[in-house]
């Protein structure tokens, strides 16, 4: 970082014993750097949760959307420490300021070590992307914020600007993960055994770097599949009607895994991608038929001693643990290393990025190669020689950039570079390290799967209001724990029979009725409101006898008195007459509004 641009503060941390235990259980790892680095991708405009999201208003980006009144961010945070990680990277777009306020509030003002500032935001700079903000938590987990660039090609982009901050060891496995994901791990019932989806998916990785075909990308895959009291599996459509998670119709892919005979490694056994695609697209009638086309497996990836499944009520939530080869490989499909073999902040002239989307893109280009081979993956872009290079100079226990590792013949004494200074959240281990593992670039390797069912992603207006939901429901079941679990305020109120919560210095008047409802702080409600399944931001106000469903009301909007919404969404700082009634509306700048 400049110095010029640079404010520092220190405070004294004393790491929680939760979190010290944790990172305990996983071992020591001892290697110069980080096995796994979490990349929390926060830089997404948030569409699909139009209008809490709207930024020509106060909407708020929607990893901060707050989840049972705490932000999406905090959560993921916090479980990453929980689960033994100490770096991560977080990514926001560029004139994201919210998040940098949210750090400062949330986090800086409790416990910390370091923290460096880049005061001046985003006037002055030059459009790239740059480190902001550096969090140091001794002992536990360190943060790096880093700012992307004013142009930004998908989720592959966003990884190759970072790639180009060195703030990632170049040995490190990296895993991503998308900024609405919510994770229910641990809580449960008491007396059930609580799951750790990121770590165990690390581990998953980890122990398949040791495999005839080590894992390329393992990713986390949520099962999401409910039965009715005959054991026949619900529709979409039934869900909802229930009151369960139900997924839109783009959002649904026939996915298939292939599950080994033998365990691998003495560990349990860890299915196989071989096929992913949009049930869309698989279902859709080309030649124009009139009938439902066939599901075609391509047959060289049935093998023999393997059990295949397909399933539909699998999903993608866009969790994947990349091996270090495979974010070289991001950065030489992309032309993000130029004939000096540096990475380059700005895009290079050799031609357009050829990877955008990790789900649209990588993954599929993984899958169908991993019968292959890693050179045949890298394809022209890269000489076999240069691909067998570098995935020595991967293997050995340097401190060396990655980059360097497409010279066209190998340096006979490679210059090390200093260890990157980033802060980021990793997982350890005394097992012996994935990356030390030797791979030759003319064998083949895998692409693996993680399935759980406690992650989810809150990337639409229902999957919020499911997700604020389901955490408090959970959070009740799992006994004494409860409150803890869910990370509330001091103050908050939680009214257990009506699941419930109310966060501090909210005003209720008489008469009001709550059902599995969310009001944040700083909220105003009249006598006799009636509120089911309803969240609150933030500083809103409700007159008399308002009736609220499944419902979600912005920060800082205004309810006149008799309003009645049923499946609503409301804008923030937005003002709503009084006697308003609606059902399935989205309440924006355009209608129901007081000017």
């Amino acid at each position: 970082l400049n110095e010029s641009k640079v404010s520092r503060k220190r405070i004294k941390m004393t790491a929680p014993a939760s979190v010290t235990a944790a990172s305990a259980d996983l071992g020591t790892y001892k290697n110069l750097q980080s096995e796994f680095v979490v990349v929390v991708l926060a830089a997404t405009v948030g569409t699909r949760l139009y209008p809490l999201t709207d930024a020509s208003s106060v909407g708020i980006p929607k990893h901060l959307l707050p989840v049972a009144g705490v932000p999406i961010l905090k959560r993921q945070l916090h479980q990453l420490e929980k689960s033994g990680f100490t770096e991560c990277v977080v990514a926001i777009s560029h004139e994201d300021q919210a998040t940098i306020d949210f750090f400062k509030r949330e986090i800086i003002s409790q416990d910390c070590e370091e923290l460096e500032v880049d005061t001046n935001g985003v006037e002055g700079d030059d459009g790239n992307a740059s480190v902001c903000l550096r969090l140091q938590v001794a002992n536990t987990a360190n943060v790096t914020v880093v700012r992307l660039g004013e142009e930004v090609d998908g989720s592959v982009g966003a990884i190759t600007q970072i790639e180009t901050l060195n703030v990632v060891p170049r040995q490190s496995h990296i895993m991503i993960i998308p900024g609405d994901l919510v994770l229910f791990d641990g809580l449960v019932e008491d007396g059930e055994e609580a799951d750790r989806s990121l770590a165990d998916l690390a581990q998953t990785h980890r122990q398949a770097q040791t495999s005839e075909n080590p894992a390329a990308c393992t990713f986390l895959l949520s099962d999401v599949g409910e039965q009715d009291e005959n054991g026949i599996p619900l529709k979409e459509s039934s869900k909802k009607k229930k009151g369960s998670y139900a997924r839109e119709e783009d959002d649904i892919e026939y996915i298939a895994l292939s599950f080994p005979e033998r365990k691998m490694n003495g560990y349990p056994d860890s299915p196989r991608v071989i096929w992913k695609q949009s049930k869309l697209e698989a279902e859709d009638d080309k030649d124009m038929t009139g009938q439902t086309p066939k599901l075609v497996l391509p047959k060289p990836r049935l093998r023999l001693g393997q059990k295949t499944t397909v399933r539909t009520d699998w999903t993608d939530v866009h969790v994947y643990v990349l091996s270090p080869w495979v974010r070289m490989l991001l950065l030489v499909r992309n032309n993000a290393v130029d004939s000096n073999n540096e990475s380059q902040q700005t895009q290079p002239q050799e031609g357009p990025a050829s990877l955008i989307s990790m789900a649209d893109d990588v993954l599929p280009l993984l899958i169908t190669r991993q019968f292959l081979s890693i050179e045949e993956t890298f394809g022209s872009k890269m000489e076999p020689a240069q691909v067998e290079d570098l995935m020595r100079q991967l293997s050995r226990p340097t401190r060396a950039d990655a980059r360097e590792a497409v010279a066209t013949p190998p340096q006979p004494s490679p210059q090390p570079i200093s260890q990157s200074t980033g802060a980021t959240v990793s997982i350890s281990s005394n097992n012996p390290s994935a990356s030390a593992v030797s791979t030759r670039a003319s064998q083949g390797y895998s692409v693996l799967a993680h399935v759980q069912k406690s992650a989810f992603r809150s990337s639409t207006i229902p999957a919020f209001i499911f997700a604020s939901k389901e955490m408090i429901s959970k959070a009740m079941a799992a006994g004494n724990n409860g409150r803890e679990l869910l990370l509330l305020p001091p103050n908050s109120n939680i009214r257990h029979k009506f699941q419930t919560v109310i966060l501090p210095d909210t005003t209720v008047g008489e008469k009001v009725t709550f059902k599995s409802t969310v009001v944040g702080r700083n909220c105003k409600l009249g006598t006799k409101c009636r509120l089911n399944n309803v969240i609150l931001l933030d500083n809103v106000t409700l007159g008399d006898q308002v009736s609220l469903q499944n419902t979600v009301v912005g920060q800082g909007a205004v309810l006149g008195d008799n309003c009645s919404l049923n499946d609503c969404q409301i804008a923030p700082g937005k003002k709503i007459l009084s006697g308003t009634k609606a059902k399935g509306e989205v309440f924006t700048d355009d209608a129901g509004f007081e000017e």
